[in-house]
């Protein structure tokens, strides 16, 4: 790219930033292409009951005939991810969500949304209803093991029964995908605490 070139693309993406942050432009549901993969890295800490949906580990995403595939990667192995972790590493990439909705598009600073969706604790017997409402905070820079990019921040809240709940992510339009998450089931509590970061990033074909 010549210079001329190089001033144009920073201009442009500089005025993206700021319409973005401004809430004068949106960013709109991305299209994932055949053969697209995210590896991430998780960590649960705090969990009070053992369950196979822990996310811990590495695991790989594959957007494959229309649908997102999920493995962990155990020993340089892949393996199907159970359908608790799987759900939730879907909800990064807003492809094949349950009603806990992360991310709905077109996202711009300010828009706001709430969210109604089951959940069944580990070791009980039925589901409870529950709601979280969410809201886009700014557009910021955040660097993480697969790069750094701009993204626009997040922030959830939720409770019942006295318990208040915290989401915190970022989503790039650069990967189509949340980079950085983190969520508390129970703010100032002994409570799970999940954190995922995105490692790499692979366009189609690539």
């Amino acid at each position: 790219m010549n210079k001329v070139g190089t001033i144009a693309f920073v201009l442009t993406f500089t005025w993206f930033c700021l319409g973005i942050a401004s809430g004068g432009e949106s960013i709109d549901r991305p299209v994932s292409q055949e053969g697209e993969r995210w590896e991430f890295k998780a960590n649960t800490k705090d969990m009070l009951t053992s369950t196979t949906d822990i996310l811990d580990g590495k695991y790989e995403v594959v957007f494959l005939h229309g649908q997102l595939e999920v493995f962990q990667i155990v020993d340089g192995q892949k393996v199907g991810a159970s359908l608790g972790v799987a759900e939730k590493l879907k909800r990064l990439i807003a492809i094949g969500q349950d009603d806990l909705q992360l991310l709905i598009f077109p996202l711009s600073v300010g828009k706001k949304w709430t969210a109604n969706y089951q959940h069944t604790s580990p070791g009980a017997r039925r589901s409870q209803l529950r709601s979280a409402t969410f809201q886009v905070e700014k557009l910021e820079q955040i660097k993480v093991d697969a790069g750094t990019f701009q993204a626009v921040r997040i922030k959830g809240t939720g409770g019942n029964y006295g318990v208040t709940r915290e989401w915190n992510y970022h989503y790039s339009p650069d990967t189509k995908s949340i980079v950085k998450f983190f969520y508390d089931s129970g703010i100032g509590t002994k409570s799970g605490k999940t954190e995922i970061e995105l490692m790499k990033y692979h366009p189609s074909g690539r």
